[in-house]
């Protein structure tokens, strides 16, 4: 058990003499794993883009995006394309809203939704 354990340090290590010359070229470059640290994104930046992969995930999600491409859709016209009742379309649409893909709008009787322009920049990134 302890050899397995020694093994296990052996192939974990990061320690400067062991690093391989391009790792060490690397960081030293960056001011090491300090600087390499310091160059990633905020906590909350990186907690953005994932709910908004997280939303993205899904093909019905997807699919409601690139109907909103082409203009802001009512709720009854999106559930009439998509055959979703009303519960599930509501949860997706929710989803969206809340990853700020997607805002909605009152317009009379009628709430509307469109694309954000963070959900056309998402909606362009992954274009199919």
């Amino acid at each position: 058990m302890a050899s397995k354990a020694r093994a296990s340090r052996k192939r974990c290590a990061c320690l400067p003499e062991v690093l391989p010359a391009g790792m060490k070229e690397l960081l030293g470059r960056t001011g090491g794993v300090e600087g390499l640290k310091a160059s990633l994104p905020e906590v909350e930046e990186i907690a953005r883009a994932a709910a908004v992969h997280d939303a993205m995930a899904d093909p019905l999600r997807l699919w409601i995006m690139h109907m909103l491409r082409a203009a802001p859709l009512c709720v009854c016209v999106i559930k009439a394309a998509t055959g979703v009742e009303d519960s599930k379309l509501s949860y997706h649409l929710g989803i969206l809203n809340r990853a700020r893909l997607v805002a909605r709008r009152k317009e009379g009787s009628f709430l509307m939704y469109e694309l954000t322009g963070t959900g056309r920049r998402w909606l362009s990134d992954c274009e199919l």
